[in-house]
C-alpha cells in the first residue's frame, strides 16, 4: 500500500495533516488540525498536474476569495489558503453530515417534503452567491453536504472551485473560454455549449439535482459524456410520474420548468425556485429519516387526468370514484365544454374509471326509496315515459353517484343527470341497451349527450336481475364521436379509428383488444418503440412504455441498471393471431469486463390496454445465439 505523503505534514506550522477524506478530478481533500487553535478543519490540496499550468496559481488564489466572500449559513465556510512548497492549499469547514450522492444511492427517491426543503436551503446559498455574482457552474450531489440535527436536515454547498466571478461588465473567468468545466449530467445547455453563463444555469443543474433526489436517477443517462451533453441541448426530460407515480403534477410541473432548455423559461431567481417548490410540495420541513425516505410509487396508478397516487398513509379513497382517462398516449384528453340549457351546467367528458367494489344500486332503506320516488315524481312526469323508461330511470335515481335533476334541456326520453364529486353533466337516455357478456355477466348501456356534441359517454352497469351495479363510464374522445354497442357478447366501443373490445368479470372492465383501422398493429408500434428508445439511451422514455403492473414487479432503478450496458439493441417484430402479442427476435451487443460481447433472442411480448394506451406486460425470451 503506497502512503500518501502529505499524511503527518504541517502547513506553514499552523495545520497538520491528520487523514485523507477522498480525492477529486482537481484536488485531494484531507483532515487536518488548526495547530494554533486545536480545532479539526478540511484542507483541500489541489493535485500538482493541475497546478503546472502557469496561470492557475492566480486563478486559484481569485477562487479562494470567491469562496471567503460568501458568508452564509448553507455556504462552507472557507478559512484560509495559501501556497507551501508548490502545494496550493484551501483550508475549509469541516463537514460532519453525508454527501446528497451517498444518501440517494443508499436511500433511494426522497420524499417531496424533505427534497424541497434541500432544495430551499440550497437556493438560499446561491441567491447569496448570485447577488455577489458568483455562478457556482458545479451544482450536483456529491457538492452538497446534508446533516441530520434534531431541527431537521442542514445543507451546505461545497465546491465554489470552478466559479465564474462577476463585476459590472468585467468577466474574470476563473476557467478557459469555452471551456467545458462541470459534471455532464448536471450542466446546463448553455454550459454544454460554452456560452457565457449567469445564474439561471446554476438553477437548472440545480433542477437536475431535485429530479433525481425525486426519482432516485438523473434525467439524462447515456454510455457517453458527449451523448449526455448532447441530450441537455436538445432531448425534453421525462415524465417525473412516470418513474415515481408518487410526486404530484404540481411538483412536476415546478422540475420541468427548471430544467427548461431556455434559461428565459426557467425561474429567473433561485429564491422563485424555492418558493414555488415548497408551495408544490406543501409538506411540513421534515427530519432526515426513514419517514421521509420514498419509496418509489410503480404500483399502478388510477387513470386519472394527473396519474397523481395517494400518499403513503392516507385513506384509502372512496370505492367507485370517477376519475378521468387518457387518450392512447395516456395523457388526459382535452375537455369539452357545453351549456346544458336547463341548468347551466358545464358538461365535461366523463372518463372511465374501475369499480374496485361495486356496490348494489338498490336503496338501502325504506325511506330512502320514498325519497327517491318523490324526487322521480317531482323531477320527471310519468306520463310519456315507457315500462322500460322509467326502470331505467329508477336506475338512474338508485345511482349514489349522481343526482337525476330532470327532464328540462333535454330531448324526449332523456333526462338531465349530474355526478356528485365533479359537477359532470349530461342528457342519460332512458333507452338501455341489455345483453350477456361471453363473461356470463349481464350488462345494461345508458348513453349520456351533451348539447351540440353528442354521445360522450355510457354509464355501464351490471343486472344480476335482483338488483343492478354501477361499474363506471365508458368515454369517447371528447368529439361526440363515439358508439358503444353490444357484440358478440363483448363490449364494444368505437371512436374514430380506435375500436376496443372489453369484457366484465369479478366486477370489473377487462380491455381485451385495442385495434386501429387503417392502422399497424399498436403492440407492434409500442414494441419497436421500446426497443428504439432503449437503443438511443432514453431509458426513462422506455420504461414508461410498460404496464404498472410490470414497473410494479421492476423498479425503475433496478430495471435501468441492468438495460444501461446495451451498446446498441435492435428487433425484429411480427404479428401473431392475437393482436395483444408480437413475436420478436432481439439482437443486441453489450458491454462486459472483457470488451463487448453480442447476443440473440427470440420470443414473445404481450401488450395490455391500460390508462387510454397499449402497454408492454410481458416477455418470454429464449437466447438463441
Amino acid at each position: 500500500m503506497i502512503s500518501d505523503p502529505m499524511l503527518g505534514r504541517v502547513l506553514h506550522d499552523k495545520y497538520r495533516i491528520d487523514g485523507r477524506l477522498g480525492a477529486g478530478g482537481m484536488a485531494t481533500i484531507y483532515r487536518a488540525t488548526r495547530l494554533h487553535i486545536g480545532d479539526t478543519v478540511a484542507i483541500k490540496v489541489l493535485h500538482a498536474e493541475v497546478i503546472r499550468e502557469p496561470a492557475f496559481a492566480e486563478r486559484f488564489r481569485r477562487e479562494a476569495q470567491a469562496a471567503a466572500r460568501l458568508k452564509h449559513p448553507n455556504v462552507v465556510a472557507i478559512y484560509d489558503f495559501g501556497v507551501a512548497d508548490e502545494t496550493l492549499y484551501l483550508v475549509m469547514e469541516l463537514l460532519e453530515g453525508q454527501d446528497l450522492r451517498t444518501i440517494i444511492k443508499d436511500a433511494g427517491p426522497l420524499s417531496a417534503a424533505l427534497a424541497a426543503e434541500i432544495v430551499r436551503q440550497v437556493c438560499a446559498a446561491l441567491t447569496e452567491a448570485h447577488r455577489q455574482n458568483i455562478v457556482h457552474r458545479d451544482i450536483k450531489p456529491a457538492n452538497m453536504s446534508v446533516e441530520s440535527t434534531p431541527d431537521g436536515p442542514r445543507v451546505k454547498v461545497l465546491d465554489f472551485g470552478i466559479a465564474s466571478l462577476r463585476s459590472g461588465n468585467t468577466f474574470a473567468n476563473l476557467t478557459q473560454t469555452g471551456a467545458l468545466l462541470g459534471t455532464p449530467a448536471y450542466m446546463s445547455p448553455e454550459q454544454c455549449l460554452g456560452e457565457e453563463l449567469d445564474g439561471r444555469s446554476d438553477i437548472y443543474s440545480l433542477g437536475i439535482v431535485l429530479f433525481e433526489m425525486l426519482c432516485g436517477v438523473a434525467p439524462f443517462n447515456s454510455p457517453t459524456s458527449t451523448a449526455v451533453v448532447m441530450q441537455h441541448v436538445q432531448q425534453a426530460p421525462p415524465a417525473l410520474r412516470v418513474l415515481n407515480a408518487s410526486i404530484s403534477p404540481d411538483v412536476e410541473a415546478v422540475v420541468l420548468r427548471a430544467l427548461a432548455k431556455a434559461p428565459q423559461d426557467r425561474f429567473q431567481t433561485a429564491r422563485d425556485f424555492a418558493e414555488a417548490l415548497t408551495t408544490a410540495a406543501a409538506g411540513p420541513r421534515l427530519t432526515l429519516g426513514p419517514a421521509t425516505v420514498a419509496t418509489p410509487r410503480f404500483s399502478p396508478p388510477p387513470p386519472d387526468a394527473t396519474m397523481m397516487q395517494r400518499p403513503v398513509g392516507a385513506p384509502e379513497p372512496r370505492p367507485n370514484r370517477p376519475s378521468a382517462n387518457g387518450r392512447a398516449a395516456g395523457i388526459a384528453i382535452g375537455i369539452g365544454v357545453a351549456l346544458a340549457a336547463a341548468v347551466g351546467a358545464i358538461v365535461f367528458q366523463r372518463p372511465i374509471f374501475p369499480a374496485a367494489t361495486p356496490h348494489s344500486a338498490t336503496p338501502h332503506s325504506a325511506a330512502h326509496r320514498v325519497a327517491n320516488a318523490v324526487r322521480v315524481a317531482a323531477a320527471v312526469p310519468a306520463s310519456g315515459h315507457s315500462a322500460e323508461s322509467r326502470s331505467a330511470l329508477q336506475m338512474l335515481e338508485e345511482t349514489r353517484e349522481l343526482d337525476v335533476l330532470g327532464s328540462g334541456g333535454c330531448a324526449s326520453g332523456a333526462v338531465m343527470i349530474r355526478f356528485k364529486d365533479d359537477g359532470t353533466s349530461g342528457c342519460a337516455q332512458l333507452s338501455p341497451t341489455r345483453g350477456p357478456l361471453e363473461s356470463g355477466v349481464n350488462v345494461i348501456l345508458l348513453s349520456v349527450t351533451a348539447t351540440g356534441r353528442g354521445r360522450i359517454f355510457d354509464l355501464l352497469y351490471t343486472d344480476s336481475g335482483e338488483r343492478t351495479r354501477f361499474l363506471g363510464t365508458l368515454p369517447g374522445d371528447g368529439s361526440g364521436d363515439l358508439t358503444v354497442s353490444l357484440e358478440g357478447g363483448y363490449i364494444v366501443e368505437r371512436n374514430g379509428p380506435r375500436e376496443k373490445r372489453s369484457t366484465v368479470r369479478d366486477g370489473r372492465v377487462v380491455p381485451l383488444a385495442v385495434t386501429f383501422a387503417g392502422a399497424s398493429n399498436g403492440a407492434d408500434d409500442v414494441v419497436r418503440t421500446y426497443y428504439s428508445l432503449w437503443d438511443a439511451h432514453r431509458l426513462p422514455e422506455a420504461y414508461g412504455l410498460l404496464s404498472n403492473r410490470y414497473r410494479t414487479e421492476h423498479p425503475y432503478a433496478a430495471w435501468a441498471s441492468s438495460h444501461a450496458g446495451v451498446v446498441h439493441i435492435s428487433v425484429q417484430t411480427s404479428r401473431t393471431t392475437d393482436p395483444m402479442a408480437v413475436a420478436v427476435i432481439v439482437q443486441s451487443i453489450d458491454q462486459t469486463p472483457y470488451g463487448t460481447a453480442s447476443s440473440e433472442y427470440q420470443g414473445t411480448w404481450r401488450a395490455v390496454y391500460e390508462n387510454g394506451a397499449t402497454r408492454l406486460d410481458d416477455v418470454a425470451l429464449t437466447r438463441i445465439r
